[in-house]
């Protein structure tokens, strides 16, 4: 070639397979990582994603065999058409099965499991479930997750329960355990002992037979609890171990109406976790006692109490006691409800943060009062419209003969959500911000408004009469959201 040396042809020929080989190199930089990083991020996909990298190339192939975390839901709305429920779960029970016969490392992390229960005798559901579960068993299982859920799923919660997958007692003696939930259509009753000493995290949401205290007796480090039962179901005494940290109880919350219908049984509560830091309690009729003690450093609690007005009051009445010291308490509409039935109820001292879902002015106040502390007071207005009865007790502003504590020397915030306007209200924010002397922020939430056709002008009117409003703190700012 005239004018171009063959040193210069040369040097171009090496840039261009250079270049190309540094492309490739760029393209796929992931196969070039060790395989103990592969493997550890195909532990964080679902299962089935981590199978399906074999066809990428030969250095994926055989990769997903060295699996040790296990993610399998059977996800029946993304190919609704494809396949009939009952073929679905052939072909995902077949796809399990193969995956746990062919991989290299028995040793299981994690197991993760989330797909339907039926009881019908040609799909064998038991046994595959016994088989899948018996074989990740192991001395090196620290999660283990199931998820069972009707098939078909019932349309209404005043279905009768379905029949219940009876456990296998196998993982309630794995000492390697850390987090365990179990979750839907499942029984606990066969168990003869529970070793559980490394468990940490426990949930069980089920809806058949609940050996929870037997449970319990065996988780002697617990932190998290989750119990989510029909009462009917369980042992008649649940105490909690003092271990905790987390607590989460509900009960008769999956057929309310199957459970109120067909059952008289009863269940004594104890909490004494002088370690607790987060609580939530909600209940029904069928909570006979309450017990609570050493509760003193809880930071953040939600009440939910469904009950009779002669029965729920002293239940409630004790929790709010031994919760004197939280930071944070929410309240339920029921709960609030309850409080508003209950004209000689007295309310302790409460500190820092408190939120309600509900306006009546006169509770407020009260609330107040017994508050000396409160920084933050959020009113959650928009789900008092959700109660299935109406208010019997109607709020009228009645200017309070002491003024609150509280308003006086900490109260920094208020949060209204929903506010609506009403004569009551305003009266209480035009009271809140005439006396409270350390205010330092008042919002009001009117984006309520902005969704019903109309209502623009209502808002500007409620913005304008809140921002005239005399204030006594000199750094108080409304905010209108």
């Amino acid at each position: 070639m005239d004018g171009i040396s063959s040193h210069t042809i040369k040097k171009r020929k090496m840039d261009m397979i250079s270049g190309r080989t540094t492309k490739k190199r760029n393209l796929d930089r992931i196969s070039a990582l060790p395989d103990s990083v592969l493997r550890h991020i195909l532990s964080f996909l679902p299962t089935k994603t981590a199978v399906s990298t074999s066809v990428l190339s030969r250095r994926w192939r055989y990769l997903w065999q060295h699996l040790r975390d296990f993610d399998f839901d059977l996800d029946l709305e993304q190919n609704p058409e494809e396949y009939d429920e009952e073929e679905a779960f052939m072909f995902f029970a077949e796809f399990i099965s193969q995956v746990l016969a062919r991989r290299r490392d028995r040793d299981t992390h994690t197991f993760r499991l989330s797909c339907s229960y039926n009881t019908d005798e040609d799909l064998h559901c038991d046994r595959f479930l016994n088989d899948w579960i018996h074989s990740v068993i192991g001395p090196h299982l620290q999660q283990f997750h199931v998820f069972l859920y009707p098939d078909p799923i019932p349309d209404s919660t005043y279905s009768d329960p379905s029949p219940c997958y009876n456990f296998p007692a196998g993982i309630f003696s794995c000492s390697s355990l850390v987090s365990l939930t179990l979750d839907g259509l499942i029984s606990i009753e066969n168990i003869s002992s529970v070793r559980l000493p490394a468990l940490r995290t426990l949930k069980v949401c089920i809806d058949g037979a609940l050996r929870i205290d037997k449970i319990l007796s065996g988780c002697p480090v617990l932190e998290e609890l989750t119990l989510d039962f029909i009462v009917r179901n369980v042992s008649p005494k649940i105490i909690v171990p003092n271990s905790l940290k987390r607590l989460k109880i509900d009960t008769d919350c999956r057929f309310p109406s199957f459970t109120h219908m067909r059952t008289r049984q009863e269940v004594e509560i104890e909490i004494d976790t002088p370690a607790l830091e987060y609580l939530s309690v909600s209940f029904s009729n069928s909570v006979r006692g309450f017990t609570v003690n050493n509760l003193h450093n809880v930071v953040d609690a939600w009440l939910d109490v469904r009950v009779l007005r002669y029965k729920g009051a002293d239940h409630l009445l004790r929790l709010l006691k031994a919760l004197d010291r939280a930071k944070c308490l929410q309240l339920s509409c029921s709960t609030m409800q309850l409080i508003l039935c209950a004209p000689t109820f007295e309310f302790p001292k409460f500190n820092l943060r408190l939120r309600v879902p509900c306006f009546n002015s006169s509770l407020m106040i009260n609330l107040l009062h017994n508050c000396p502390a409160l920084k933050v007071f959020k009113i959650y207005n928009s789900h008092w419209k959700t109660l299935t009865e109406p208010i019997r007790y109607p709020s009228h502003w009645t200017p309070p003969t002491s003024v609150p504590n509280c308003l006086i020397s900490h109260l920094k915030e208020i949060e209204f959500e929903a506010y609506e306007g009403s004569k009551d209200e305003l009266a209480f924010i035009d009271f809140v911000l005439k006396i409270g002397l350390v205010l330092e922020t008042v919002t009001v939430h009117l984006d309520w408004l902005e969704r019903e056709m109309g209502k623009k002008e209502i808002k500007y009117n409620i913005t304008t009469e809140l921002c005239a409003m005399q204030r006594g703190s000199n750094v108080c700012r409304i905010v209108i959201k």
